[in-house]
């Protein structure tokens, strides 16, 4: 499977029954040791005027339950308290 392929696919999280998005709006967090997958990082919705950092939840690659032809299905272990938002840095490079 190619990443262009990927990338048009729609993420849900079968545990809370709800769509996260599509994985071309997320990002993937790759190991630079072992060039394995890490992390889904799906954008959180929410954003502070203040910071430009974003806010995503980082879905462990091992929580990737099975990668279908439109569909990704994974299960999170988020709850409506906790929400496993990671900050991610604003990268400065411009």
């Amino acid at each position: 499977m190619r990443m262009s392929e990927l990338y048009r696919k729609e993420i849900i999280d079968i545990n809370q029954a709800e769509r996260m998005g599509v994985l071309g709006n997320a990002d993937i967090e790759f190991d630079e040791s072992t060039g394995e997958l890490v992390n889904l990082l799906i954008p959180s919705g929410k954003s502070n005027p203040f910071n430009r950092a974003k806010e995503e939840y980082a879905i462990p690659w091992k929580n990737v339950h099975a990668v279908g032809k439109d569909l990704i299905l994974i299960s999170s272990n988020r709850s409506q308290d906790d929400q496993q938002l990671h900050t991610i840095p604003e990268n400065n490079d411009e």
